[in-house]
């Protein structure tokens, strides 16, 4: 079965597509990458996500401004 499925992604794979029905990505069409982070706790994901989403301007506006004023006032 495994032989079979491998035998059909390769000849897919040089038809130029993963799989048979696959959409390529047009000059309107957005493509999207998903990623997982996974970690034990305390161990900085979501430090690293966002500074991710810092360093990528991908905060809305004024968020990082809120943040700053909200650790200021923690101490």
């Amino acid at each position: 079965m495994i032989e079979k499925e491998n035998a059909q992604l390769r000849k897919d794979s040089r038809a130029g597509s993963s799989t048979p029905n696959a959409q390529r990505p047009t000059a309107d069409s957005e493509l999207k990458l998903k990623i997982v982070f996974v970690g034990h706790v305390d161990h900085g994901k979501s430090t690293l996500i966002g500074r991710i989403l810092h360093d990528t301007g991908s905060l809305p506006e004024g968020k990082v401004e809120e943040i700053k004023k909200a650790c200021a006032a923690e101490g």
